[in-house]
Formats: structure tokens, sequence, C-alpha cells
């Protein structure tokens, strides 16, 4: 009967040092995890990139792109300008240089008109003093000179010093009834001559 009753009692008391080896094997393995978690380097926690340095970033990447955009774009318009400055440049130059020849053309059809104008002067000068006309005919005769005096030939088609000389010339006659009409009409057919000579052949035939 004493085994019956002494069995239990050593159960409990076989339970009862299991679980106090338990406890002592997990408060070694807890103590263990300690020591080793404090001998363990603390780590830091991971540093996320500030927000605002990512603004930064940003704004200085557009800025890049904006300065780059302007420099193409001043580049380009600055090629184009000079491209239409040389343009412009040149249809000036033609401009110009049509302008000069039209005003030559304009000079030598000028004198033209004024040879023209001195000639037939002249010729009514010769018929005016075969009509006895004198004071008609020293009116026409200073007309010519004064047509002769207007020639400014810049071209250097004309002989300038012949054509001064025979206007010098023709200003200084004057008809005067007392002198022989034969001579005078002579001298003015001779002024007639002299100028028909100094006339371009071109020019006459225009």
């Amino acid at each position: 009967m004493k085994v019956y009753y002494s069995l239990p009692q050593n159960i409990s008391l076989s339970n009862r040092f299991v679980e106090k080896r338990r406890r002592g094997v997990h408060k070694a393995m807890n103590e263990h995890e300690s020591t080793m978690d404090a001998n363990e380097p603390a780590k830091m926690p991971a540093r996320k990139p500030a927000k605002g340095k990512k603004i930064l970033i940003i704004v200085i990447l557009v800025i890049v792109l904006a300065a780059a955009l302007f420099g193409g774009g001043w580049w380009q318009g600055r090629a184009q300008m000079a491209a239409q400055k040389a343009d412009y440049e040149s249809r000036l130059q033609a401009v110009e240089d049509d302008l000069a020849q039209t005003q030559e053309q304009l000079a030598v059809q000028m004198n033209r008109a004024l040879l023209m104008e001195a000639r037939a002067a002249l010729y009514r000068t010769a018929v005016d003093l075969d009509r006895r006309n004198f004071g008609t005919a020293n009116t026409h005769l200073q007309e010519a000179a004064t047509a002769l005096g207007k020639i400014d030939d810049a071209s250097g088609g004309l002989n300038l010093g012949q054509l001064n000389s025979l206007q010098s010339a023709i200003s200084e006659m004057d008809i005067n009834v007392a002198v022989n009409l034969e001579d005078q009409r002579a001298r003015v057919i001779g002024f007639s001559e002299e100028l028909n000579a100094l006339v371009p052949q071109s020019t006459d035939e225009q």
C-alpha cells in the first residue's frame, strides 16, 4: 500500500524538477541572446534622401536644360540674322548698281538732249539770219551757248575741252546788222559743223 501512496508524490516531484530545468534552460538562453544582442554593434537606421536635395537637383536640371535651349535658339537666330543681313546687303548693292547705271544712262540722255538743243538753236540762228531777223538770231545763238554750258559729262564720252571752247565762242558772238551778213552766217554754220564733229556717233544715231 505504501508503494501506491508514494508514486504520485514521486511523479509530482519529477515534474517539478523538469519544469525547473526547463525554466533554467529558457532563462539561460534568454540571457545568452541578450548578451549577443548587447555585443552586436548598434545598427544605424537607413537614411532616406532628403526631399530638399531632390528638389535642388530637379531645379539644377531645369536650369541647365533651359540654358541649353536658349543657347541653341540664340545661335540659330544669330545665324539666320547673319544670312538675312548678307542677303539684304547683296540686294542693296544690286539696287545701288542699278541706280548708278540708271543715273549714268540718264546723264547720257540729258547730254544728248542738250546737244540736240544746241544744234537746233544754231540751225534757227542761220534761218533767222537768212530772214534778216537779227534780234531773234541773237536769242537763238545764246540759247545754243546756254545748252552747251549745261553739259556735264561724268562718263567721259564727250570732249568737254572742245565743247567748252565752242560754248565760249558762241556766247561771245553778237550778231550785228552793221557787219557783213554772209560772214556772220558762215560763222554760225561753222559752229554747227564743229558741234556735229564733237557729238559721238552712237549718241547722234539714237
